[in-house]
């Protein structure tokens, strides 16, 4: 799955191949993407330090959502108390990107407009070290930032692509992600 070459390969499902948890291959914004049936389809990337962020970073993917939105987990890393970056979509379609500080206080930015359809949209999440702030772009467009006093915690634990995890994974993503991109880059 990893095309970087870093070598952070994913494991589709929970218990290796064939398991009920896995994503379906499909046609994705360029060539192949993976569809997630929104009830506990996810990706699993473990744990490596390229994949943990304290600077300057984007976070970013091509989603195509099908039914009503609702929380819907697209990229996350950490659980509630050590969230390294989670991307999503909230409660009515809302783009949201979330991380914990050191000091144990959450920051985030909203898009307070929303993915209403089911066309493929590049959402990205961008956390800007030098200007301390977060923001969310859909297809290119600011739609939301924020000013934040520290920079993101770490976590250990796996990288999860189309769910998300506070104390259990939850939140699953029914549509598509294609062309995920984590770099250390604004």
């Amino acid at each position: 799955l990893d095309c970087s070459g870093n070598a952070h390969h994913g494991e589709l499902g929970d218990l290796g191949p064939g398991d009920s948890a896995e994503p379906e291959w499909t046609s994705g914004i360029a060539g192949a993407g993976l569809l997630f049936n929104g009830l506990n389809d996810y990706v699993q990337v473990p744990d490596a330090p390229g994949l943990s962020l304290t600077s300057s970073f984007t976070i970013e993917c091509w989603v195509r959502l099908l039914g009503e939105p609702d929380k819907q987990g697209l990229i996350n890393k950490g659980g509630s108390l050590d969230r390294n970056y989670r991307l999503m979509i909230g409660k009515g379609g809302t783009g949201e990107f979330a991380f914990k500080g050191p000091d144990g206080s959450d920051y985030e930015a909203v898009d307070p407009i929303g993915i209403y359809d089911t066309q493929w949209h590049h959402v990205a999440a961008v956390y800007d070290s030098a200007l301390s702030e977060q923001r969310v772009y859909v297809d290119g467009h600011l739609r939301a930032s924020s000013s934040v006093s520290v920079g993101p915690t770490t976590s250990m634990d796996p990288l999860l692509l189309g769910a998300r995890k506070t104390s259990v994974i939850k939140d699953y993503l029914n549509g598509a992600l294609d062309q995920v991109r984590i770099s250390h880059e604004v």
